[in-house]
């Protein structure tokens, strides 16, 4: 039996999304290089796609999470200490 050749690729590693890297982020996304760099709250994403909110922090991204008031019940967000290693785009929702 002789193999088959082909021009076109044979094998689809997951979600391969074609020549446009943009189309896992929302249209709303922009490249982490126009982030402004303010107190304020962004929606980060990294390269797989997955977003967290974050502040930039001494030089790098850091992950916001919500921590809950034992006491009176109110939830304030705060810097857990992670931070987006590769960031690549950003959202202000």
């Amino acid at each position: 039996m002789s193999p088959n050749w082909s021009n076109k690729a044979q094998l689809n590693y997951g979600s391969q999304q074609g020549t446009n890297p943009w189309a896992r982020f929302p249209s709303h996304a922009r490249p982490i290089a126009t982030a402004p760099i303010t107190s304020q709250p962004l929606r980060i994403f990294d390269a797989t796609g997955k977003s967290q909110w974050a502040l930039h922090h001494n030089d790098c991204w850091r992950v916001l999470a919500p921590y809950k008031d034992r006491y009176t019940g109110q939830t304030t967000w705060r810097m857990n200490g992670d931070m987006i290693g590769n960031a690549v785009a950003w959202a202000s929702s």
